[in-house]
């Protein structure tokens, strides 16, 4: 039996404490044919940079793409 393609959407702002643990958690999982989306509201942390060197080093069987918005989304639709 073949499973159908599935996403893991990751969404964080400003999570710096927290979002290596929680990107290292969408990547452990074992559910076959997972893509996993990483995007970030233009956090003004470290975020960003903790994202993109998980990822960078990265060697495992899921599809990852990564995005980060150039400005805060949710800030300017207050």
């Amino acid at each position: 039996m073949t499973l159908p393609p599935a996403t893991f959407l990751l969404v964080t702002y400003n999570n710096e404490p927290f979002v290596a643990e929680a990107l290292e958690s969408a990547l452990r999982q074992d559910y076959p044919s997972l893509e996993i989306l990483v995007s970030d509201d233009c956090s003004s942390d470290a975020t960003w940079d903790i994202i993109r060197r998980r990822v960078a080093a990265y060697d495992g069987p899921h599809a990852i793409r990564i995005n980060r918005n150039a400005e805060n989304l949710y800030q300017r639709h207050l």
